[in-house]
């Protein structure tokens, strides 16, 4: 639940993390700024709630609560506007956003790119270039993990941000991919992996930036896999807008 208190409001104590505490000690007349979502939706919910509307109608009015939050991937050809989805994927989504304002994506390094289907960061921190001019990179720390939302209806079409992770369906933390196809074979329920892999944003804008990428020549490079793209794509900053 601390994840849905992270996409409605700030850090309000000052302790380091958004959770629980700061839900209950935001107050409208004083911490407004600190809210992430509209208050008149917040206002909405709550007349709701107390006329005891149906249950559709506030996961309606929740649903504009939680918003989305639009987010900026500004990669070395070019920048794609995504927007999450957090509503169907709070956790994630929250996840995602967490290490956004961490700075976390800055100077990361495109460590996986299949022309036709997707394109993958978040394992390798790119370090520049060393007096042989090769690249210099080192592996990002890994999160804690968060539970797989695959089954939140959202699907693994081109444009999707979906969240990668090892055979444990529960094990994702930092690594995301961006669908370039539309690869519905990744979905929960899916013949090939049941489990699925949770989606938690789209692309608004920038899919050509996406294909570009997809497109680039790879290597292989020992510990990290095959698909590397050669020249070293690199994601240079990440933010909120």
């Amino acid at each position: 639940m601390d994840a849905a208190a992270q996409l409605v409001v700030a850090d309000v104590d000052k302790s380091g993390s958004v959770g629980y505490e700061d839900a209950l000690r935001w107050n409208r007349s004083l911490d407004a700024k600190l809210l992430r979502t509209n208050v008149q939706a917040v206002d909405a919910l709550s007349d709701a709630i107390t006329a005891g509307q149906p249950a559709a109608t506030l996961d309606e009015l929740a649903s504009d609560v939680l918003g989305s939050q639009r987010v900026e991937l500004a990669f070395d050809v070019g920048t794609v506007l995504v927007e999450t989805y957090n509503w169907e994927s709070p956790i994630t989504a929250a996840n995602f956003l967490g290490y956004v304002r961490r700075g976390f994506y800055d100077d990361v390094l495109v460590h996986r790119a299949i022309n036709n289907f997707m394109i993958q960061v978040g394992l390798l921190s790119y370090d520049g270039l060393n007096e042989s001019g090769q690249i210099d990179l080192s592996r990002k720390p890994s999160g804690a993990s968060i539970v797989n939302e695959s089954n939140n209806g959202l699907s693994n079409v081109r444009g999707a941000l979906a969240m990668a992770r090892t055979s444990d369906p529960n094990s994702a933390s930092t690594q995301f991919f961006i669908n370039q196809a539309n690869n519905q074979f990744l979905d929960f329920g899916s013949s090939g992996n049941p489990d699925g892999y949770t989606v938690f944003a789209r692309v608004l804008s920038g899919l050509p930036v996406v294909d570009e990428i997809a497109a680039e020549p790879t290597v292989s490079v020992s510990g990290i896999g095959s698909d590397v793209p050669a020249r070293g794509v690199v994601l240079e900053s990440s933010r909120i807008l």
